[in-house]
């Protein structure tokens, strides 16, 4: 474990969480001095990380965690120290903390240096005596050597002598677990048979009636048996405990993780249907999604259809207006040239050149023209249009004329209005308005013929 990390932890901070955590005066709290490892303190202190206090651990230490673990404080980590609490709060055999949160690093970055007196106050001749409270490695020459000679002793264990230690007292065999095998010192001792480990639906013990190992019956039975192995281990003491009991401790264990994998293994086919029908869920939206989505894009193109063909309405309807205009300026025109050529010749002398033969020719001219016109603008508008009913009352117009050559021509368009249409108003022109503004039109060129005629 890298310990040398730079420290965040300032004089405030230290103030406020030795309140906060009721750290005794006892203990005295300081922070590192420059170029101090956590890993190396200086003096005969320790190291902590403000981590190990907001997880639970107090200062002082607890006389189990001095004792069993034998480590120094930085050397766990926050996970690790959860671990420790659990095991010295639940000795009773309950199970242990599996599930452990992410062990972020950023824990290392803050830490302190505790030392003071931690020992117990014990009396000796009548006066009480302080047991002083030692951090760092032992550095005299007997504890020195007592620590070689038992790492050499651990080294030279022989591995044939605790393989055949083993197999005489344990019996391998390929059904449940049951009780078996015996020690010549303590009795009958309670022994699993290995197998079990990897075979989670074996049954329990070995007769034929018994229930199979299931996420039921198996995970209580595996709690029951590995809660009276840690009895007898609190009964005899673990240091005193023969290799068959370690063994049994050891196997509590692995049958306490099965028992873990088991329970996993129920919540992972449970986490699985619920993820099936949120799946599901989801489908379903995504098809609804995806039919409102091609919904409003065809509700798009109507609208744009629409509005093109309310463009080309407001188009046609335009350029019929611009036709009235000019049909308008027309006859505003010829009563002006009227009015002029009766000013410059006067009553008398217009009559005469209404009368006259070249001005004849030049209205029956100008009445062939119109007549064309209006016949070709009728062809176009109507496809069907009764021409032999127009040439007969054009033929009886012409006949039953009345000539009053000082009458001006009748502006008929006064009775429409000019409307102003853009693209940004909203309108609407049926088939039956287009029709209406052709015969207007083409009656306005009748009745300019007409008049034409007349005159």
């Amino acid at each position: 474990m890298n310990l040398e990390r730079a420290n965040k932890i300032d004089q405030g901070k230290l103030d406020k969480f030795t309140v906060e955590y009721s750290v005794p005066t006892s203990v005295g709290l300081r922070l590192p001095r420059t170029e101090e490892q956590a890993s190396n303190p200086e003096g005969f202190s320790a190291a902590f990380h403000l981590a190990f206090l907001e997880i639970g651990i107090r200062l002082p230490l607890q006389p189990y965690v001095l004792r069993e673990i034998g480590v120094a404080s930085a050397q766990l980590n926050p996970n690790a120290w959860r671990v420790a609490l659990a095991c010295f709060d639940k000795r009773d055999g309950e199970p242990l903390i599996t599930e452990l949160p992410y062990s972020n690093k950023e824990w290392k970055k803050t830490w302190f240096i505790s030392g003071g007196e931690w020992g117990k106050t014990l009396r000796l001749g009548g006066k009480p005596q302080r047991v002083r409270s030692v951090f760092n490695i032992p550095e005299t020459k007997k504890l020195t050597d007592t620590l070689k000679e038992r790492m050499a002793d651990k080294g030279r264990v022989d591995a044939e002598k605790k393989k055949a230690e083993k197999k005489k007292r344990m019996i391998v065999v390929s059904e449940g677990p049951s009780l078996v095998g015996e020690d010549t010192a303590h009795g009958p001792l309670p022994l699993l048979r290995p197998t079990i480990a990897d075979r989670p639906t074996a049954s329990v013990g070995s007769s034929s009636g018994a229930k199979p190992l299931n996420l039921e019956t198996g995970v209580a039975y595996l709690c029951v048996y590995r809660k009276d192995l840690l009895r007898n281990r609190e009964m005899s003491g673990y240091r005193k405990m023969s290799s068959v009991d370690r063994i049994c401790h050891g196997q509590a264990n692995m049958l306490q993780a099965i028992g873990n994998l088991l329970y996993i293994e129920k919540n992972y086919g449970e986490a699985k249907m619920r993820y099936k029908r949120v799946h599901a869920k989801k489908k379903k939206l995504k098809e609804k999604l995806r039919s409102a989505v091609a919904t409003v894009e065809a509700q798009k193109t109507i609208i744009s259809q629409m509005s093109t063909s309310c463009r080309k309405a407001k188009s046609s309807y335009r350029e019929k207006q611009v036709k009235l205009l000019d049909y308008q300026g027309c006859i505003t025109r010829a009563n002006d040239s009227i009015r002029k050529i009766k000013t410059e010749l006067g009553d008398d002398g217009f009559d005469l050149f209404m009368d006259s033969e070249e001005f004849c020719k030049i209205q029956e001219k100008t009445f062939d023209r119109a007549v064309k016109d209006i016949r070709t603008l009728l062809a176009r508008s109507y496809s069907n249009f009764d021409f032999f009913s127009f040439d007969e009352d054009l033929k009886k117009a012409t006949d039953s004329r009345v000539r009053k050559l000082s009458d001006l021509a009748v502006d008929k368009s006064e009775n429409f209005s000019e409307e102003s249409l853009s693209d940004k108003e909203s309108g609407t022109m049926s088939s039956d308005d287009d029709d209406d503004d052709e015969r207007f039109v083409a009656d306005l060129a009748l009745e300019k013929g007409k008049r034409t005629r007349h005159s």
